[in-house]
């Protein structure tokens, strides 16, 4: 290779290097403005987010019968940007009480982490299980790895779409987010219609 194709190639990578780093700050900057114009909802809403009190609250849910792990998961696909999803792993919690009986909004999350192997972290999302099914709404989480990336996917599904954005703001999202790879994070929440029957 030729000392101006080396230049070339060089300048080539410093360039993509720069707006990959503008690209992760105007989404850092997003996503704190978001986290911002939640964070007094998020903070008044539901139990304390420390893992204590997240942990005594998922014991009684599952003392009381009310979470359930779903083994037979494997035909659950999705497709996202052009890439196939399979389905690894589900926990659902039973609706009760003052609940509605079907859920009002489904939360995605899309990333890849930052240091461990797929394998390593697929082993690793059992525990913040806990912290999970406490959350205030939680209905149900499928867990899902990309066949091509071996990026993850977070599949929610919340009583209501304002407990499904108070979620990005919960401690379980906090520690994911610590541990997901630059720029690979995206979110969105998104309300469910009921159906006519």
């Amino acid at each position: 290779m030729s000392w101006p194709e080396i230049l070339h190639l060089a300048r080539t990578e410093a360039l993509r290097e720069r707006e990959t780093a503008r690209h992760c700050d105007w989404i850092a900057g997003k996503e704190m403005n978001m986290d911002k114009s939640r964070s007094s909802r998020s903070r008044d809403a539901g139990p304390k987010q420390d893992p204590f009190s997240l942990t005594a609250r998922a014991l009684g849910l599952l003392l009381r019968g009310r979470v359930h792990f779903h083994g037979d998961v494997e035909s659950i696909r999705l497709a996202d940007r052009g890439e196939e999803f399979a389905a690894f792993r589900k926990v659902t919690v039973d609706s009760q009480g003052h609940r509605p009986v079907r859920p009002g909004a489904a939360f995605q999350v899309r990333f890849s982490f930052r240091n461990l192997s797929a394998a390593a972290n697929r082993r690793l999302s059992l525990i913040p299980i806990p912290l999970i099914v406490a959350q205030p709404g939680f209905r149900s989480k499928t867990w899902l790895l990309g066949q091509q990336t071996g990026d993850f996917i977070g599949l929610y599904e919340f009583d209501t779409v304002e407990a499904a954005e108070a979620y990005w703001n919960s401690l379980p999202l906090r520690m994911m987010r610590r541990r997901a790879a630059d720029c690979s994070l995206s979110h969105k929440a998104i309300g469910i219609k009921e159906s006519a029957s």
